[in-house]
């Protein structure tokens, strides 16, 4: 599985079991007012479902990247626990 994440500081470090396929440098994420919301690294990433949802799950949210890279859009999503 890849997936395109926004790092911020609060998910490093990285596992062992996740790859970085290509770092596009840092980022911040504004909203139409131009206020930040978020910022981190724009990383390209590589592993099994299985060691991503193990690796996010804590977290209260992940900036999740869609698009090209010039121009990625970024939603803000949760890993549940399944039942």
């Amino acid at each position: 599985m890849k997936l395109v994440l926004l790092l911020e500081d609060k998910l490093n470090p990285i596992p062992d079991t996740i790859k970085v396929l290509e770092d596009w440098g840092f980022v911040s994420v504004v909203n139409g007012w131009g206020k930040p919301l978020v910022s981190g690294s724009h990383v390209y990433l590589e592993g099994t479902e299985e060691a991503f949802k193990e690796w996010l799950r804590p977290f209260d949210s992940v900036c999740v990247g869609q698009g090209s890279p010039m121009l990625q859009n970024f939603s803000i999503m949760h890993i549940k626990w399944e039942n």
